[in-house]
């Protein structure tokens, strides 16, 4: 995915514990819960079904759900794409 050395506080941690140290080493000293169930909300988040649509639940606006309706002419999947930008 990346290499190692974009990290270098990574790289100087793992060099200093003499390869038993992994990124799931890292992110386990450096974060903690209320940062991983941000980012598991950012990969997992709520979805909400609008008239046959499925949109980000946090990102809905029912203002912004009429305008894009009319916008993109009743097309879910353009009306979709839109609201979730």
């Amino acid at each position: 995915m990346f290499d190692d050395h974009v990290n270098g506080e990574y790289t100087e941690f793992r060099d200093a514990n003499e390869g038993d140290f992994t990124w799931w080493s890292y992110v386990n000293m450096k974060s903690d819960l209320k940062t991983a169930l941000g980012f598991a909300r950012f990969f997992y988040p709520d979805i909400i079904e609008v008239e046959g649509c499925f949109l980000l639940k946090d990102k809905f606006s029912e203002k912004y759900f009429d305008l894009w309706k009319k916008e993109c002419q009743e097309n879910k999947l353009n009306i979709e794409k839109m609201m979730n930008l």
